[in-house]
């Protein structure tokens, strides 16, 4: 029975004449109520508790993902200006891995495979979509850029 029913149904039984049952249902209602102020404080704390971690969680989330932004911005322009320094030194295309356009499908499937591990989100977040693609969220980004950049980029540095 829940304390809110006990306490009604104690209110009703008030009504006794006999004045020593009277006493017994009055300490019994008091009782009840203040179970019930107990577990209210509880539940208020618990939720003060959950608010305070929730902001914090939002507050760390925004830094991590405005900070992934700038970042994101300035590895994109650099790559941008890997793929001209390219096209001065070999006089040719620029090579695939370094293309602005291919650098950001990277940096957007993988940004989509680390955004489908979010519980109960593995496709979408309110109105953002993640796109499907075949990188892993485990997967080491800075190790994989380095093994594109290695093969295809690193040469152009060396002397003929």
């Amino acid at each position: 029975m829940k304390i809110e029913e006990r306490v009604a149904q104690l209110e009703r039984a008030v009504g006794v004449t006999d004045p020593a049952e009277r006493e017994l249902v009055e300490k019994q209602r008091e009782a009840a109520e203040a179970e019930r102020l107990k577990r209210l404080s509880v539940l208020r704390l618990d939720l003060a508790k959950a608010m305070a971690a929730y902001l914090n969680q939002i507050k760390s989330a925004e830094g991590h993902l405005r900070a992934y932004s700038v970042d994101v911005d300035k590895a994109l322009l650099q790559i941008s200006e890997m793929g001209r320094l390219s096209r001065l030194i070999s006089g040719k295309d620029t090579p695939l891995p370094i293309d602005s356009f291919e650098a950001e499908r990277r940096f957007g499937c993988r940004h989509s495979a680390v955004m489908g591990t979010i519980h109960g989100h593995e496709y979408r977040l309110g109105s953002l979509e993640w796109a499907p693609g075949h990188y892993y969220a485990e997967d080491s980004w800075y190790e994989r850029e380095k093994d594109l950049l290695d093969r295809h980029v690193k040469p152009l540095t060396e002397k003929e």
